[in-house]
């Protein structure tokens, strides 16, 4: 089965559908099992009918994911949640930049972080660690 989560159990998830311990998938939106297009949604649908599991939202009732046209209509709302999404993080962190921030996650080896308030942002400094860099 293609990935359907990246939350924690889409491992036992899928067991659970191949042996037929579920007959349903709820999930909050029927967009964030996948990202990854309309083909991996059709797999991953396909898969759940083929083992006669259904998959139902829980705040998009009127999409039905029995059909082709459900499915395809839910790879078209994570595909452009994901774009979305990728915009913004793309856009956060070009500011973030602009004002001198670190944005790659944890602080690389050698190095401390703390946080500065500039303006209505919080930039992440790196400052070298005496401990682990020896001058």
């Amino acid at each position: 089965m293609t990935p359907m989560s990246s939350a924690p159990g889409p491992d036992a998830l899928r067991e659970a559908v191949r042996t037929g311990e579920c007959d349903v998938v709820v999930v909050f939106k029927l967009s964030r099992p996948t990202r990854r297009g309309a083909r991996e949604a059709l797999n991953s649908e396909a898969e759940l009918r083929e083992h006669g599991v259904s998959s139902i939202s829980a705040t998009e009732r009127f999409v039905d994911t029995s059909d082709p046209t459900g499915v395809a209509l839910i790879a078209a709302l994570a595909e452009q949640e994901s774009k979305s999404t990728s915009g913004f993080v793309r856009s956060a962190k070009t500011e973030l930049r602009d004002i001198g921030s670190h944005t790659s996650g944890i602080a690389p080896y050698g190095f401390t972080t703390t946080r500065e308030q500039r303006g209505d942002l919080v930039a992440v400094k790196l400052n070298a660690d005496p401990v682990q860099v020896k001058p």
